[in-house]
């Protein structure tokens, strides 16, 4: 998608306060593949959902990424994490 249209759909996110997105937000904020504003629009919807701050991207890095990421590796391979919720 167009740069705009991804950081709009970032935005969204982050006002949804969505903590599903979070394993696809952590390479959009640190890859070079991608813009200067779709980097920070990630950066901050991370920092946003993560902290309840969006100015707080400073807290963030490619380290915390690896641990949280590595996190929810080892809760999924436990089963205490599941991806999508089960439908009744």
């Amino acid at each position: 998608p167009l740069p705009r249209v991804r950081q709009g759909s970032i935005e969204a996110l982050m006002i949804l306060k969505a903590e599903t997105a979070v394993p696809r937000m952590w390479p959009l904020a640190f890859s070079s593949d991608y813009d200067a504003g779709t980097r920070d629009s990630a950066a901050r919807a991370l920092a946003k959902i993560r902290f309840g701050n969006a100015d707080r991207t400073r807290d963030l890095s490619q380290v915390v990424a690896i641990h949280e990421l590595q996190q929810r590796s080892e809760a999924l391979l436990q089963r205490d994490l599941v991806l999508v919720p089960e439908v009744e």
